[in-house]
């Protein structure tokens, strides 16, 4: 599980002259669903088309169409498995659809109910439970549903975090299994021996050597944001959040970047949104475990994260790492028809990687045997 999400106070809140939204408070909820988050995908050109807020008790997006371009988006990847194929026409879609994360957002103390509210009148403004789509719901939103909302969840994916009770590195290779341990500091190692120097470095210090790393790892694994996208991006994340937008940085002697991982701060929590690398001045380093597992935990003393947040796919270095893993899921429109949503869940169930842990596999089948999810489910 993800452990104790954050709660936004004063620091989540957007800049006078935003469109997004101002609320009051907010209860438990991640970056990826906060206020400041949502203003940087505005700024950055992906505005929602509205937002729900159901009379001051939360806060979700909703847009009309698909915002974004990548693949695990899709209307191929959301709706795969189901018989027949996607409904026809076109949907609505809650929350941020961003980083493969998302949650609903309720005031201080909202539950369930406030989350169905906020979620009736996305459906109303999308035209009906035939249209609303919310994909990567986490596990924490998923369990607070309403069995009316519950009963069309399916499986989507699995989120990674940092072991639970690891603050420093040393906590960390304490926890590892013997193998890891000893993987883990054959990579610090092979860094402290390479002649690059780890710093900890603010995103608008250094924002335009890593746009160079971060665009051609975009390039590199096929994604299509233009350049002078990616650039706005990350010049309206260094702009809305400051200080809480870092970049955990590698330099040769000579001083120019040669890899870099973007972490952002929400509260006390740390999640690490992308990263760069030269691969011919990192190659042999380990420059990428080390920017990415070790200095976040260890580089700021002064605010050592509760939490570090790795996202979804490429698990097996982030269990390598005693990542712990928690469900996310996404919530189809009620056009797919309970007997299709069992067959959806019995594929994806099946689908999972082989990585994933036994007890995370139970939590997905716990949420179904409770009568939260799957309705006709056998």
């Amino acid at each position: 599980m993800s452990g104790p999400p954050a709660v936004t106070g004063a620091a989540c809140r957007v800049p006078a002259n935003s469109p997004v939204p101002r609320t009051g408070p907010l209860g438990p909820h991640h970056l990826y669903s906060c206020p400041r988050w949502l203003h940087v995908l505005t700024v950055g050109g992906r505005p929602p088309g509205g937002y729900a807020t159901a009379g001051g008790r939360g806060l979700l997006p909703v847009h009309r169409g698909l915002p974004t371009r990548n693949r695990r988006y899709a209307t191929a990847t959301l709706f795969r498995d189901v018989p027949g194929g996607a409904p026809p026409g076109e949907f609505c879609y809650a929350g941020a659809m961003s980083a493969y994360q998302a949650e609903v957002p309720t005031r201080p103390g909202g539950g369930g109910d406030d989350i169905a509210a906020l979620l009736d009148e996305a459906e109303a403004w999308s035209g009906g439970a035939d249209r609303l789509v919310v994909p990567y719901l986490t596990h924490r939103v998923a369990s607070a549903l309403p069995a009316r909302w519950a009963d069309r969840l399916v499986p989507e994916d699995v989120e990674a975090w940092s072991p639970p009770g690891v603050g420093t590195v040393a906590e960390l290779l304490a926890a590892l299994p013997r193998k890891q341990r000893q993987n883990a500091q054959r990579n610090q190692r092979h860094f402290d021996r390479s002649g690059l120097t780890a710093a900890v470095e603010p995103l608008g210090a250094c924002l335009g050597e890593f746009a160079v790393l971060a665009e051609a790892a975009s390039r590199k694994h096929g994604q299509h944001d233009e350049s002078s996208a990616l650039r706005r991006h990350l010049g309206a994340i260094a702009d809305t959040f400051g200080a809480d937008a870092v970049v955990f940085t590698a330099r040769d002697p000579a001083g120019p970047l040669a890899g870099a991982v973007l972490g952002v701060r929400h509260d006390d929590d740390l999640f690490m949104r992308m990263s760069g690398f030269d691969e011919e001045r990192t190659s042999g380093s380990a420059a990428y475990f080390n920017l990415m597992y070790y200095l976040p935990l260890d580089g700021t003393p002064d605010r050592p994260p509760r939490a570090v947040h790795y996202g979804a796919g490429s698990l097996a270095p982030k269990l390598h790492h005693g990542a712990r893993l928690s469900p996310l899921w996404t919530l189809l429109p009620a056009a797919v028809a309970p007997a299709q949503r069992a067959a959806v869940y019995r594929h994806r169930l099946a689908a999972l990687p082989a990585e994933v842990p036994e007890g995370v596999r139970r939590s997905f089948t716990d949420l179904l045997d409770a009568g939260h999810a799957g309705s006709g489910a056998g």
